[in-house]
């Protein structure tokens, strides 16, 4: 049986592909270290000893399952859904497990279950199950929810119809699809065969109509807000807004987008859409990634674009020396998008960003700038954007940093990107594309994942995709990770590198600075140690270790494999430093196991050598045999050692 989740979930992806999966990939995935990868590949091999199967690993190609005795194991995996995640659950995850539980039987209908019930399916007793009660309302209050009992039919969650809406959509994302499931096969009840096919012949008629583009997971989300509407109003459950917001929502101009939309739909199936219904889609709409088609409404200069870019733009340029204000593709996408974020921000909708870890690795300095962007956004607005959104928002600045560096050239070769995951990741993989390959291709558009047909195929002479495609055709190249030295290998080119001076980079170390068999129990116990050693030895002040707490609170510093780096740039550091802590074991940092914490203080005076110093840091110290050899120095001049070994980027 499958005691945990993240085992389970990586049993899934194994099984669900057919080549050899590195492990890089699949700390990406979920997020943990290739430490914790490699201790549950091993765990999963004892488990699969009986079940007719056994996960193999190559030297440089990674993972991949193996059955020998296939009905043993297709026996297996069906039971895993069915019992193997209810035992030996943490408080948490059964926590967990009974707010899914409640919001599936939201969207069924079902007014209540019982604590006996609950209690029976998770296999525990009644006192257990009322302390993980406890502790999923606990999780429920931080979005104005709750659990509340119904006379002697059990326990639901209860609170604002907006706010379950929401938690639902949530539930998908994160949970395996389960509360897809559910919510589909309601959807399949109500409307029979029709089912989803006219729900996406009628949105993407309308985007047409509107000349507008979604991106792929804003066409997703808007189609699961859709059947939400008609799931709810089908148990009677509705939105109400007041006439401040229902006058600001109809005043918006994807207001007349979200109307044609519902309307099509009632043709369609002859039910009564409500008017509320109308302004929660267009609050969705609004709240989404849209790309206008029509080029003359496109903003093309910085003196048209609103007074909170012209504020990002500058606070950039004086921090870091940028100057993005001439950027025109920066200015045309970066305002729309930093627009759906506030929107996001003040309806409390949240987006999922699968590529994270991936530009916390790779994009440290252009993370760094989204942050900063991020702060000016809380200043002026009052909302701090999620740090998913400050991840997509990072794309933009990484796809305008790519720009600075290099020129354009003339092509032969006309491309099309198939992107899947937003604006900001397509722009990115265009630059990069056009930098590395300028004298060859020709970037001609960038579509999202459902545009893409046969005639697009035909019209081009190569698709570039984020995500695989059906079509086999020698046209198609299958980019996963946003064209790294594998792929630029790939397409058989050579990776073109920025050389920092190394000298000058292990003159940033300091033996006063590095701390080895540290005791901490936590994070904050952590900064707080190496903190208050950096303001004894004058390097920063009180208000710069309280800036380096909240840098931590707006997106976590951890990057995989034991690793966390924290960071700030600021006036008041005179001097740059990288302090060093290797702990005596390891910590939980957010959601990662952290034993190696470089706190790095960079002087405004070399705020030219920020990007080069955080890169080089970062892209070695993503290599778990660098860690290891870290964790491993028992002085000052051994870890010096190491750091002289460290590859230039």
């Amino acid at each position: 049986m499958i005691g945990n989740i993240r085992l389970q979930k990586l049993i899934e992806i194994l099984t669900n592909t057919n080549q050899d999966i590195t492990g890089k990939e699949l700390c990406n995935v979920l997020g943990v270290s290739s430490r914790t990868i490699r201790s549950d590949i091993k765990d999963l091999n004892s488990i699969l000893e009986d079940k007719g199967a056994m996960i193999s690993s190559k030297k440089s190609k990674g993972y991949k399952i193996e059955v020998f005795e296939e009905n043993k194991f297709n026996s297996f995996l069906k039971n895993i859904n069915e019992n193997d995640d209810i035992y030996n659950l943490t408080g948490e995850e059964r926590a967990q497990y009974i707010i899914v539980k409640l919001l599936t039987n939201e969207i069924k209908g079902i007014e209540g279950i019982t604590q006996i019930e609950l209690a029976d399916e998770l296999y525990i007793s009644l006192s257990s199950l009322k302390n993980d009660i406890k502790l999923a309302k606990s999780i429920l209050l931080k979005i104005d929810l709750d659990i509340e009992k119904v006379s002697n039919k059990g326990i639901k969650i209860s609170g604002n119809e907006e706010s379950i809406r929401g938690y639902i959509n949530g539930y998908m994302l994160s949970y395996n699809g389960f509360l897809k499931d559910v919510l589909d096969l309601s959807f399949k009840e109500i409307l029979g065969d029709k089912e989803e096919i006219f729900i996406n012949s009628i949105l993407k008629d309308n985007i047409f109509k509107f000349k507008y583009r979604l991106s792929d997971i804003s066409y997703r989300e808007i189609v699961s807000y859709i059947k939400i509407i008609l799931v709810r109003n089908y148990k009677n459950k509705t939105i109400n807004y007041n006439e401040s917001t229902r006058e600001k929502l109809i005043n918006d101009p994807k207001f007349k987008i979200a109307q044609s939309i519902c309307n099509n739909i009632e043709e369609e199936i002859e039910i009564k859409i409500l008017d509320n219904e109308v302004l929660y889609l267009t609050k969705h709409i609004t709240s989404s990634s849209l790309i206008e088609e029509d080029k003359d409404r496109i903003i093309s200069t910085l003196e048209n674009e609103d007074k909170l870019l012209i504020d990002i733009l500058s606070y950039i340029k004086d921090i870091f020396n940028l100057d993005f204000t001439k950027d025109t593709i920066l200015i045309n996408f970066l305002g729309p998008h930093i627009k759906a974020a506030i929107n996001r921000a003040k309806y409390g909708i949240k987006i999922e960003n699968p590529m994270l870890n991936l530009i916390k690795n790779n994009y440290p300095f252009a993370l760094e700038i989204a942050i900063v962007a991020n702060s000016i956004i809380k200043s002026e607005q009052g909302l701090n954007l999620t740090e998913d959104d400050i991840g997509f928002m990072a794309l933009h600045f990484a796809a305008a940093l790519e720009r600075t560096k290099h020129n354009n050239g003339c092509t032969v070769k006309n491309a099309i990107i198939v992107c899947t995951t937003g604006v900001g990741t397509s722009l990115l993989l265009k630059v990069k594309l056009e930098a590395h390959f300028k004298d060859r291709l020709n970037i001609i558009d960038t579509i999202p994942f459902y545009e893409f047909n046969n005639v697009t195929l035909n019209n081009v002479d190569l698709i570039i995709s984020t995500v695989p495609l059906e079509n086999k055709c020698d046209k198609v190249i299958h980019i996963k990770r946003l064209l790294d030295s594998d792929e630029i290998k790939l397409i058989e080119y050579k990776l073109d590198y920025n050389y920092s001076n190394p000298n000058d980079f292990i003159k940033r170390f300091n033996e006063r600075l590095f701390f080895i068999d540290v005791e901490v129990s936590d994070r904050d116990s952590t900064i707080d140690l190496i903190t208050n050693k950096l303001i004894k030895y004058n390097y920063i002040t009180e208000g710069v270790k309280q800036e380096i707490f909240k840098r931590e609170k707006l997106a976590g510093t951890q990057i995989g494999n034991l690793v966390a780096i924290p960071h700030s740039i600021n006036e008041d550091i005179k001097e740059s430093f990288i302090a060093v802590a290797i702990l005596k074991k390891p910590i939980q940092w957010d959601n990662e196991k952290v034993q190696l914490v470089l706190l790095i203080g960079m002087s405004t005076k070399d705020k030219h050598n920020w990007k080069p110093h955080l890169e080089q840091l970062y892209k070695n110290i993503i290599d778990i045999n660098v860690v290891e050899d870290v964790i491993k120095s028992t002085n000052f001049e051994e870890f010096k050692k190491v750091v002289n070994k460290f590859k230039n980027i």
